[in-house]
């Protein structure tokens, strides 16, 4: 289960900002996941359950937004929503289909006092 490696690496980033920064707690963690990351968001919210005990986060929550994925048509440039996924363009019928999106994640803000 790479969440897990995932919210350890997310715990050691809050802590070198905590460090930096010398806040004392953090209340919410702000997420964006990338369409194409291979990232599962319930799995990631219960590893960083587990990472989180014993820190400066141990009462976080942690919000995710995760982008879209999207699939264009290579042959007329329509785009659609690639959840669950077209076999063909809805405008033109082309199955030449292009999917499309980040495989990042990064961390976007932290509320902390």
């Amino acid at each position: 289960m790479h969440e897990l490696s995932l919210a350890q690496n997310i715990m050691e980033i809050v802590e070198a900002e905590r460090a930096e920064h010398g806040f004392e707690r953090v209340h919410e963690i702000r997420l964006k996941v990338g369409a194409l990351s291979g990232i599962d968001p319930q799995a990631l919210e219960l590893a960083f359950e587990a990472v989180r005990e014993d820190t400066c986060a141990a009462e976080a929550t942690i919000e995710i937004d995760a982008e879209p994925r999207v699939v264009t048509c290579r042959r007329c440039g329509a785009t659609m929503d690639a959840d669950p996924g077209p076999v063909a363009c809805g405008s033109c019928g082309s199955t030449d289909l292009d999917l499309q999106g980040s495989t990042g994640l990064d961390i976007v803000s932290l509320e902390v006092d």
